[in-house]
Formats: C-alpha cells, sequence, structure tokens
C-alpha cells in the first residue's frame, strides 16, 4: 500500500489541484448566476413599487383637485386655525359630515387616511380617528413640518402617531393665505394587494423598532410584535392577520423556520447595512427565495423593508447544476489521470523490457539483425557488428543485401529478393538454413548458421529477426 501511494503521490495530487481549479470556476459561476438572478428580482420589486406609489400619488393629487380644494370643502376648515376650542369642534363637526361618505369611498379604493392638519402642524382631524385631535406632529411628522413650512406638497412612506403608510401631502389655502394641510394616505395593504396582482408571490411589511417606538401613540404600539427577521425589526399584527393561505406557496411566511442560524445571520446582516437583497431558503420542502427591498422616509432616512416571498426553485436548480457538473468533471479528470497513470505505467514496463532485450541483445554470443518488412536493417547486435566488421548506425535503413550477398554452402550467391528465409518466414515460419556463407562488402566469406524468424506488431507481420553464428570449418 504504501509503494502504490508513493508511486501515485503525484498523480493524486495532480487530480486533486485541477478539481480544486474547476470547483473554485464552477463556484464563482454559480455565486454570479445567483447574484444575477438576485438583481433581477430586486430590480423587478423596485420597478413596481415605484410604479404603485407613483400611480397613488396621481389618485391621491386628483382627489385633492377635484374635492378637497372645492369651495365648500375650504370654506368650512378656513378659519380652524383661528378659532376658539367651541368653534373649532364645531368646525371639526361639520368637516367630518361634509366628508364623511367621500372618506368611506376613499376606503374602497385603498385610501385609508385622510388627516387635517393646521399651519403649526397640530392634528385637527382624524377621518380614521376622530377623536384624537390636537396633538402637535411638528417633532415627530417630519412630512407635514415640511409642507406647512415650506407650504409645498411632499410625498412618501412615513410611522405617524396612529398609523403608518404611503402619505401624500398638499398645503391648503383661502384667498392664497395658508390655512393648513391635508394628508390622503394608503396603507401597506393596498401596496400589496396592488403587487400581489403584478406577481405571484405572498408580501409582508417590517419596520425599524426605534422609529415605530419614537413615533407612535403607546397605544397603538401593543399592535406590533418582534418580526422573524430580526429583534430591530417589528411587524404590524394587523398585516399579519391579512395574510391569508399564500397564492405562491404552500406555507405562511410567519411558519417559516427563521431560526435556521445560517440564513438568520445572513437576513440580519443585510438588514443592518439597509440594502436591498434577496436570499434562499428551503423548508419542509418547499424551495423560498426571498427579497428584500428598504423603504425610505421623507429624509432619505431607511426606516422599513417590504419583502416578498414565494416558492422559488430557481436557485436550487443552479446548485444541483453545479454539483452534477461538479461530479461529471471529477469522473472526468478521474479517467483521464488514471489514463495517463496507465499510459506512463506502461511505457516503463516496456521501456524497462526494452531495456532488458537490449541487454540481451548486446550480451549475445551470436549475430542478430533486426529488419522491418521490406528487408532494411532497424539494429544489429554487438556481436553482428564484431562479426560484419561494420557499425550498428552505418548499416541502420539500409537494405540488407547492400550490407552483404548471401550465398548457399555450394557457393551460388543468392539475391535477397529469393533467400528462402524469407519465403518461409512471410508464412509465418521458423526458417533455419543450412551451413552458407556471408559474403561482405569485402569480398571475405564468412561461414554462418543461420536462423530466422517473422516479427509482428498488433497482430501484423511487422519485419524478421536473423539469428546467426559463425562455423568453424
Amino acid at each position: 500500500m504504501k509503494i502504490f501511494l508513493r508511486k501515485t503521490k503525484y498523480y493524486i495530487l495532480t487530480f486533486l489541484v485541477i478539481e480544486m481549479i474547476f470547483v473554485f470556476i464552477l463556484h464563482k459561476g454559480l455565486v454570479e448566476k445567483k447574484e444575477h438572478y438576485y438583481l433581477k428580482k430586486i430590480n423587478e420589486l423596485k420597478i413596481a413599487y415605484s410604479a404603485i406609489v407613483n400611480s397613488y400619488g396621481i389618485l391621491s393629487k386628483t382627489i385633492y383637485n377635484e374635492i378637497i380644494t372645492k369651495p365648500d370643502v375650504i370654506d368650512i376648515f378656513k378659519d380652524a386655525y383661528t378659532a376658539e376650542k367651541d368653534q373649532r369642534a364645531e368646525i371639526r363637526e361639520n368637516l367630518y359630515k361634509k366628508l364623511y361618505l367621500t372618506y368611506q369611498n376613499f376606503k374602497n379604493i385603498n385610501f385609508v387616511q385622510l388627516h387635517f392638519q393646521l399651519p403649526d402642524c397640530s392634528s385637527f382631524l382624524r377621518f380614521h380617528n376622530p377623536d384624537k385631535f390636537g396633538d402637535n406632529l411638528a417633532d415627530t411628522r417630519y412630512s407635514i413640518k415640511i409642507a406647512n413650512s415650506k407650504k409645498i406638497e411632499v410625498q412618501g412612506f412615513e410611522i405617524g402617531s396612529i398609523y403608518h403608510g404611503y402619505r401624500y401631502i398638499y398645503p391648503l389655502f383661502y384667498n392664497d393665505t395658508h390655512i393648513g394641510s391635508i394628508e390622503i394616505g394608503a396603507s401597506f395593504i393596498a401596496i400589496k394587494q396592488e403587487m400581489e396582482k403584478i406577481f405571484h408571490e405572498e408580501f409582508c411589511f417590517i419596520m425599524k423598532k426605534d422609529i415605530v417606538k419614537k413615533s407612535l401613540f403607546q397605544e397603538q404600539q401593543n399592535n406590533f410584535i418582534k418580526s422573524y427577521f430580526s429583534e430591530n425589526y417589528l411587524i404590524d399584527k394587523r398585516i399579519q392577520q391579512t395574510h391569508k393561505q399564500s397564492r405562491a406557496c404552500n406555507i405562511k411566511i410567519d411558519e417559516i423556520d427563521f431560526n435556521n442560524k445560517t440564513i438568520r445571520e445572513k437576513i440580519s446582516n443585510k438588514l443592518c447595512k439597509d440594502e436591498a437583497f434577496a436570499v434562499y431558503n428551503n423548508f419542509k420542502g418547499e424551495k423560498f427565495v426571498l427579497t428584500f427591498i428598504p423603504i425610505t422616509n421623507f429624509k432619505g432616512v431607511k426606516i422599513a423593508y417590504i419583502i416578498s416571498y414565494a416558492e422559488d426553485s430557481t436557485i436550487f436548480e443552479y446548485r444541483k447544476d453545479f454539483y452534477i457538473n461538479i461530479t461529471l468533471i471529477s469522473i472526468l479528470f478521474f479517467v483521464i489521470i488514471s489514463f495517463i497513470y496507465y499510459v506512463n505505467k506502461s511505457k516503463k514496463i516496456i521501456k524497462r523490457n526494452r531495456d532488458q532485450l537490449q541487454s540481451i541483445m548486446d550480451n549475445m554470443i551470436n549475430g542478430l539483425i533486426v529488419l522491418d518488412i521490406n528487408h532494411k536493417v532497424i539494429s544489429i547486435n554487438p556481436a553482428a557488428e564484431k562479426i560484419l566488421g561494420q557499425y550498428n548506425h552505418e548499416v541502420k535503413k539500409i537494405k540488407i543485401d547492400r550490407i552483404f550477398d548471401y550465398k548457399n554452402k555450394e557457393g551460388k550467391a543468392i539475391p535477397s529478393d529469393n533467400w528462402s528465409i524469407f519465403d518461409n518466414i512471410n508464412y509465418g515460419l521458423t526458417y533455419t538454413a543450412e551451413d552458407g556463407f556471408f559474403i561482405t562488402k569485402n569480398e571475405i566469406e564468412i561461414p554462418i548458421e543461420l536462423t530466422a524468424s517473422p516479427r509482428y506488431q498488433d497482430a501484423d507481420l511487422a519485419g524478421f529477426l536473423i539469428v546467426f553464428q559463425v562455423v568453424n570449418n
């Protein structure tokens, strides 16, 4: 065993090095394919999200222009900022009655918020919670502060005192006098429903815990629980309760085991960086891709994530192809390395046998001539060199009858084409000649005994072997 390992260690090392190189190349390709697919998912969601939010912006603008800024609404609200407490209550009641049916219609198109504010950013009337008013929002609602201080339209996502969602805020005027602002808001559920119309996926929404704790009223914070993904993010229980069985897979997102250390660490690290990303997970035989898109507020701070998840076997197929390719390449290189090892081993055996044969030839006392099929000399041994008086390199590739003549014991010279040697061995027979003579080119006759036999290569006649010795008369 030790001898075998010593002889094969370089082949094993070569195989391992090549294997590692190709594993690295294939793994790099796998990573690139996964990243490209994740980027595709991220970009698709970003485009859809932006389109939906912008469409709600256009719709809110239409509501603002066609309903809110009409004289009958503005006339009710115009004196709210300067009015006394009792008068404000009357204005609030009249405004609520005037727009109550309109607000109910708004909810049918997923606008769940209609909220009037005074110029100092204090809440005047929340249609979704009319008993909650008078709180100043300047410190917690940056969007309202900007809309009233700069008297400009503002839109985007924001977490409020009661409600979190997509806000579209417009300043209100009466005869060019700033009288406050109006906020029209769509919930995440609205965005979720629109996203699900586009993608065959399920969606959820998580928000940073510190922002939620800072912005919401205490009683509203009870609606939030720790998310599955990170302790630093919360999820609204009311949104969670709207999650029906997913159209995209057989498992709800709150059923997925995010306690898996690898997947949880990967998600937590990405969430800390506030970046868009996607991850693959396999749970109870379901193969998921979860895509996380960060949501920014009006200040450009990322405070939440919209998350899609659906059964998606694309990454699984990429991995399967990777392991199949590794297996096939491993088998291929194992066969190649094994073949090279076998060839080299065979060459060594052949060389050893050839060296042994050459040693035998060199030490023979008889002369040996090796011919090809055309009677040309391939080699002669030292004994033949001595007998013939010619060296091996001088006679190579020369036809035998140009080196010496052969005549029988009667003294008759015979051309090589008529030598009975070749007549016999052409049929695969060994030939033993009667006593005769080699006549060398210096006209010296040497009496010899001669034996010849055919030489084969791959079952085909490849040439001849002639063995001879000098006969003492």
